[in-house]
């Protein structure tokens, strides 16, 4: 008697569990893949920040951008646990576990890699202050991050392009070649500005590029990225006018191309003196020169 009973509940007790498995295929809410997108070929970078691991260890960094498409959330060399069902949130709360009024920007791409979210249509970023990688099953915050603005976005013009009117010169960014001696520095003066390059000797067929790349070192990292040839590399220090129209925050660095030989020769990153400044919160006064 027993034994039908069992036969009897086996009978009905697995196929309902095969058409509940079928009906709701819970292995497809795990995520466990790695994805590697390319971020927007011209962006602006409004707010960053850094992951922190909650329940499960997450790493890597978050940025919004603004591109011609819109906003788009990016995660960078990220990393966190698979598990099931698992959202990218953009909470107004600068609480990453604090998901109150959040916008779901969808189910994770991936849980390695570099992947992009685009923002809803009509959502303002500087609302918005942390992220976080949420488990809707478990109704538990993976990971998350604070978001703070950008450097260019804290000391750009807050509208259009209000250059210096002071007859000194006004560092904006700047930094020393590696892989030749000199320095490239962004200046204002007069109403006017200039990237002032000293200490590079001129060379045949050697120009001066002002490259829209965060950290541009080799050739390969300048294919593909927008940049601007300001001529031919001058004995001494020389100014090269730059349009007033350009957003100088957005060309992190200048670069010595060979152009008979199409490599480069030398690249400096352009830096704030803010961004230089030492890590103990004391403001820098390397760079700032006044003529």
């Amino acid at each position: 008697m027993r034994n039908r009973k069992a036969t009897l509940v086996a009978a009905i007790g697995i196929p309902l569990a095969i058409l509940g498995w079928a009906a709701f295929r819970p292995e497809l809410l795990f995520v466990n893949k790695s994805v590697n997108e390319t971020g927007p070929a011209v962006a602006e970078t409004l707010r960053t920040g850094s992951f922190e691991s909650y329940a499960h260890e997450t790493k890597g960094k978050v940025t919004i951008l603004k591109s011609a498409g819109g906003f788009v959330l990016r995660l960078s060399e990220f990393s966190t646990s698979n598990g099931p069902d698992v959202h990218v949130l953009l909470s107004k709360t600068s609480d990453p576990t604090n998901i109150a009024g959040s916008v779901d920007l969808g189910s994770i791409k991936g849980n390695q890699g570099d992947q992009n979210y685009t923002l809803p249509a009509g959502t303002d970023p500087n609302q918005f202050n942390s992220v976080t990688v949420w488990c809707k099953r478990f109704d538990v915050s993976f990971g998350g991050a604070s978001l703070s603005k950008s450097v260019s976005a804290r000391l750009a013009p807050a509208s259009g392009f209000q250059l210096a009117t002071f007859s000194s010169e006004i560092m904006v960014t700047g930094g020393t070649f590696r892989g030749l001696s000199g320095r490239a520095d962004i200046i204002e003066k007069s109403g006017q500005r200039f990237l002032k390059v000293a200490g590079v000797k001129p060379a045949t067929g050697r120009h001066l590029w002002l490259v829209k790349a965060e950290d541009a070192r080799t050739t390969a990292d300048l294919r593909g990225v927008a940049k601007i040839d300001l001529g031919l590399v001058k004995a001494g220090a020389n100014y090269y006018p730059i349009s007033k129209d350009i957003d100088v925050w957005l060309y992190r660095t200048a670069v010595i191309w060979d152009a008979k030989r199409m490599t480069s020769q030398a690249t400096a990153p352009l830096r704030s003196a803010q961004e230089t400044a030492p890590s103990s919160g004391q403001a820098s006064t390397e760079g700032l020169r006044f003529a």
